[in-house]
Order: C-alpha cells, then structure tokens, then sequence
C-alpha cells in the first residue's frame, strides 16, 4: 500500500507541479523517488524467494544501494541550501547588512 500511495504522490506531483520554484520541484521529485526506491527494495527483499530477510548478501546491497540513494538526497539538498544562503547574503548587498558571522566567514567579502 504505501508503494502505490508513493507512486500516486510521485505522478500527482510531476503531472501538476505544485511548487513555482525549479529547485523545489526537483527536490521534491527526488525525495519521493527515493522514498519509492527505498519501499520496493524492502519489499522486494522480504518477499523474494531467495530465504528473504535471512540472505546476508542481499541484505546488504539492499542496505547499500538505500543509503547510498538517501546519501545522494541529502547531499544534494545541503549543495542547493548551501547555494541558497549564498545568494541571498550576496544580495544583502555583500554583508552590508547584519548576518550570522559563520556564514559571513564564508560567503561575504568584506569591505576594507
């Protein structure tokens, strides 16, 4: 049930395209691809007739290829926030305005 409730989402939301912004559909879109990835390879591990949970090997590339698709959402979601906070220091007018002295330390260029 919550495959299908996941890919109902995943259409619903390709075929409508609730958010304006390009970076928050394709955030979106990628978070719930990966949620649908993560639900069928469960479910095909615990169904299959290869002794299900009990096979090590396929526990573990299971294992491997969720974190490494839950890895890739949250590395992309940290590199579009990271661009985001960037941008909106830099048309704060490069600091001009009073912002956080850690992100000043790297995005903003003092004036000397």
């Amino acid at each position: 049930m919550t495959v299908l409730v996941t890919i109902l989402a995943l259409w619903l939301h390709t075929h409508f395209r609730p958010h304006q912004e390009a970076k928050l559909q394709f955030l979106e879109s990628l978070s719930l691809a990966v949620s649908l990835l993560t639900f069928v390879l469960a479910q095909l591990l615990l169904a299959s007739g290869n002794k299900g949970p009990d096979n090590p090997v396929a526990e573990f590339w299971v294992t491997v290829i969720v974190v490494a698709a839950n890895a890739l959402f949250g590395g992309v979601f940290l590199v579009l926030l990271r661009r985001e906070v960037v941008s909106k220091v830099h048309r704060c007018g490069f600091c001009s305005c009073p912002c956080s002295p850690a992100i000043s330390r790297f995005c903003c260029r003092r004036k000397q």
